[in-house]
C-alpha cells in the first residue's frame, strides 16, 4: 500500500465525467469535509445527492467521513461533542437518499489536514486500515467534487501451515514428553468416568493420580 509521496499528485484525480469508470463492485466512498461547521451546507447537501446519484444509494454502505480541520475545534475537550453532532447531522442529510439504515452505520473520523485534505486523507488510509480484500476507496471532497480513486491490493497474508513434523521441532520440550502428554490427555477421559462411576468424586481423583503417575512412569523410562 506504501507509495512515494512524488505519486499522490500523479494519475489519482478524476474529472466529474470519468465517476462512471470507477464503479467497481469493492468500491468504499470515503467522504471528506470539513469538521468546525454548525449546519450541513448546501455545498454539502449537493454532493451528497451528487454521489447518490452518480453512484447509487448503496454506495453509503460501509462509507466512511473524514473531517480535515479537527485542529480548528478548541478547546480540544469540545471536540466529542462536535464529531457527533456534526455526523449525526450529516448520517441525516444521507438518509434522505439511502435511508436510514445505510447512514446511521456510516464511520466518521477525524484528521489534521490544514492543505491538500484529499492527499492527506489518502496517506492516513495508508497508514490506519488493515485491508483484508481488494478495494477501489473513491475519496470526494465536498464542494469541489475532486475524487482521488485509490485502489487497494492487500497483501497475500496466508502462509502455508506447519506440517505435524515440523509442530514437534517448535515444541520446547523432547519429542518423548509431549508424546506423555498427549497420553495423559486421551487416557483423562475414559478414566475419569470409570472413578466418577466407582465412587464419585474420590473415585475421580484417585483414577486420575493413577493416570498421572502412570504416565510419569513412562516418561521416566522412554518406553513409547
Amino acid at each position: 500500500m506504501q507509495q512515494q509521496n512524488g505519486d499522490y499528485k500523479k494519475g489519482f484525480t478524476h474529472p466529474v465525467s470519468s465517476i462512471t469508470s470507477l464503479q467497481a463492485q469493492a468500491t468504499r466512498v470515503i467522504y471528506v469535509t470539513q469538521f468546525n461547521m454548525s449546519h450541513v451546507s448546501d455545498e454539502e447537501k449537493e454532493t451528497i445527492a451528487w454521489i447518490s446519484t452518480k453512484l447509487g444509494e448503496k454506495s453509503w454502505q460501509d462509507a466512511l467521513i473524514i473531517f480535515t480541520d479537527v485542529h480548528s475545534v478548541k478547546p480540544a475537550r469540545k471536540r466529542a461533542s462536535v464529531l457527533k453532532k456534526r455526523s449525526d447531522m450529516l448520517r441525516t442529510a444521507i438518509a434522505t437518499h439511502a435511508g436510514w439504515d445505510i447512514a446511521s452505520d456510516i464511520a466518521t473520523s477525524t484528521i489534521n489536514a490544514p492543505e491538500d485534505p484529499l492527499i492527506a486523507s489518502q496517506k492516513w488510509l495508508q497508514e490506519s486500515f488493515t485491508l483484508h480484500e481488494a478495494c477501489t476507496y473513491l475519496l470526494i471532497l465536498v464542494g469541489t467534487r475532486e475524487i482521488i480513486a485509490f485502489p487497494v491490493t492487500p497483501h497475500d497474508t496466508d502462509e502455508p501451515q506447519a506440517s505435524p513434523e515440523q509442530v514437534l521441532t517448535m515444541i520446547p520440550f523432547p519429542t518423548r514428553c509431549y508424546r506423555a502428554l498427549i497420553g495423559f490427555y486421551l487416557a483423562s477421559v475414559p478414566l475419569a468416568a470409570v472413578g466418577l462411576f466407582i465412587d464419585g468424586i474420590l473415585g475421580y481423583e484417585i483414577a486420575m493420580l493413577i493416570n498421572m503417575l502412570f504416565w510419569m512412569v513412562i516418561h521416566f523410562f522412554d518406553i513409547v
